[in-house]
């Protein structure tokens, strides 16, 4: 007797499995998006939101004279020496820096 309402259980679970898959919409479907998409969607909304910080900035204008767009600035692979920074600050061991 036990198998039996083993049997019927079984046989309700996959009509309901049956049914639960046939009714399936696809809009709610899950879909699978790499972790490096969204990490590159994510690096992009705040690169977005830096430029647009820097654009209404009023500091910085020595170093917006050289990049005024993040892409400029990060296509050129510059490597940072305290020359550069510098001279691209405009803070140091500079006369004009001095006078100030």
């Amino acid at each position: 007797m036990e198998a039996l309402n083993n049997n019927v259980g079984n046989e309700i679970a996959d009509q309901l499995k049956k049914k639960a898959a046939s009714g399936r919409d696809e809009k709610t479907a899950y879909s699978r998006i790499p972790k490096s998409a969204v990490i590159k969607a994510i690096q992009e909304k705040g690169e977005l939101q830096w430029q647009s910080e820097w654009n209404v900035s009023i500091k910085g204008e020595i170093t917006k004279s050289f990049f005024p767009d993040r892409g400029v600035r990060i296509s050129k692979r510059l490597r940072m020496c305290v020359n550069l920074a510098t001279m691209i600050t405009g803070h140091g061991t500079l006369r004009s820096y001095y006078n100030r």
